[in-house]
C-alpha cells in the first residue's frame, strides 16, 4: 500500500445538524480525504457529496 496522509475536515455544529437530520451519516463524519503520490503525482479519494446526500435522503 502507498504511503498516504489523511486530511479531516468538517464543521462541528453543521456535522451535528447533519447527524441529528441522519443518524446513519454518523460513521462518513467529519469527512476525510486520503491523499497519495503515485507516478503521475498526488492523487486523492473521497466520496461524492451527491452520493451521501442521496443514501441519506437529505
Amino acid at each position: 500500500m502507498p504511503e498516504a496522509t489523511v486530511l479531516v475536515f468538517g464543521s462541528p455544529a453543521v456535522g451535528a445538524k447533519l447527524m441529528r437530520a441522519a443518524p446513519a451519516l454518523a460513521p462518513d463524519l467529519p469527512l476525510r480525504l486520503p491523499v497519495h503520490e503515485d507516478g503521475h503525482g498526488r492523487r486523492f479519494t473521497c466520496r461524492d457529496s451527491g452520493a451521501l446526500i442521496r443514501e441519506h435522503g437529505l
